[in-house]
């Protein structure tokens, strides 16, 4: 299912016609959200029947500013729950899968006093929100700094109210493919355009992915959702990764100590300790899900004892220690998402490993290849003809005449730092 999003500036001019049709005819969306139409009255009957879709709703434009314009077709079976000038929220059905989610579609206002408003009023709506939950269009606003460029080279800040509303409801963006900044005038660019999600829509479409289309007609690029379910796939055979989490642990250090030989090359090393640590992972550090679980029922039982003998120096002082280990798991998961996620523009202290979590699958969802350009420019999606570029160029790469290599002569260890004053 696809859905497209965009700020089209205006939607009475012909050219802007021509090119919506075509995109219309490319990525065939089953939903199409149109923001800043700038046209109302009788004309925009006329004008939605022209795209093709059944089904519309809209948000009347206000002269040559705002409006919201929600078209879909007989596949999705949208339910209006609240329109606002500067919303339209929506509980999605798609007919055929018989999957259900919650889709606004966002125009914030481009007066910051005025946007400043949209964010109460959609945090009132998140309680009633059972499930997947997609927020998509124009936010008018940015999270970070680097979203925007201009032309005064100042480092404009993102939006505090954004921000608070994003983190207050464990929201996170699922990225996009393409180029960077959605909005462009002048020398000025900014990436006013995404889609924000809840972790329910994270779990229930893994790898729905965020493609910014070409910028025509408008000084914002579409946005293209496609929404597909999970499917199930042949897990790949997990490489090794060093965990920040292994630190915390009294006796890794001993391991590396241990497994770490000056007498053997570096390669060596490197191979001993990959063995050795996989196996102390498994078998020492253990799995933290399953550690925290054991810990939590004994910290259970022990509290309900303590609740019948409070006075028992025996009970306090394992509650005390079953409450550090409980601590102590709480950070190694937490450093776990977090250099999973590489979400560093989260401060650290910040509990939400829901949201460590859900960042975790849209990075893995973004690593996925779905195409390659083959040597003729053209690209190509199909999975046995990937597969078989792929081997091909492997099959090239190494059947050329063989170069002379450069061996390179490294110790056991890592080489000494001269320190000058």
């Amino acid at each position: 299912m696809n859905t497209l999003i965009w700020n089209c500036q205006g939607a009475a001019k012909s050219k802007f016609h021509s090119v919506l049709k075509s995109f219309i005819a490319e990525h065939k969306p089953d939903v199409l959200v149109l923001i800043e139409p700038r046209v109302s009255g009788p004309p925009v009957d006329r004008i939605i029947r022209s795209f093709g879709f059944p089904n519309s709703h809209r948000v009347e434009a206000c002269g040559f500013s705002g409006g919201i314009w929600l078209l879909w077709s007989d596949r999705m079976s949208l339910q209006i729950i609240h329109s606002h000038w500067q919303f339209i929220h929506t509980k999605v059905r798609d007919t055929q899968s018989n999957q259900e989610f919650y889709f606004s579609a966002i125009y914030g206002s481009p007066n910051s006093t005025i946007r400043a408003h949209l964010w109460p009023v959609l945090m009132s709506l998140a309680p009633s929100v059972e499930g997947p939950w997609a927020l998509a269009g124009d936010f008018n606003a940015v999270l970070a700094s680097s979203e925007r460029r201009t032309t005064s080279g100042r480092n404009t800040l993102g939006c505090s109210k954004f921000q608070a509303f994003v983190n207050d409801n464990s929201l996170v963006d699922l990225g996009y493919s393409g180029p960077k900044f959605t909005w462009r005038r002048g020398l000025s660019f900014a990436r006013l355009d995404r889609v924000l999600v809840n972790t329910e829509w994270v779990t229930s479409f893994t790898t729905s992915t965020v493609t910014h289309l070409p910028k025509l007609q408008s000084d914002h690029r579409p946005l293209k959702l496609h929404l597909q379910s999970p499917q199930f796939q042949t897990r790949p055979t997990a490489s090794f990764k060093f965990l920040a989490a292994w630190l915390t642990h009294t006796e890794f250090k001993g391991l590396v100590e241990d497994t770490w030989k000056d007498e053997n090359s570096l390669s060596n090393n490197i191979q001993a300790f990959r063995h050795s640590a996989a196996s102390w992972n498994r078998d020492t550090f253990g799995e933290i899900g399953i550690r925290k679980r054991r810990l939590t029922a004994r910290l259970a039982g022990l509290q309900k004892a303590l609740e019948s003998k409070p006075h028992s120096a025996f009970l306090i002082k394992l509650n005390r220690e079953l409450t550090e280990a409980y601590e102590t798991i709480c950070f190694q998961q937490e450093l776990l998402w977090i250099q999973k996620s590489r979400a560093l523009w989260i401060n650290l202290g910040d509990r939400n490993t829901s949201y460590y979590h859900a960042k975790a699958k849209i990075r893995k969802a973004r690593n996925r290849i779905t195409a390659l350009k083959d040597s003729n420019g053209s690209w190509v999606s199909d999975d046995s003809l990937l597969q078989q570029m792929t081997r091909n160029y492997f099959v090239e790469l190494y059947s050329r005449p063989d170069q002379p290599n450069t061996t390179f002569h490294l110790r056991g260890k890592f080489p000494s730092f001269l320190l000058h004053p």
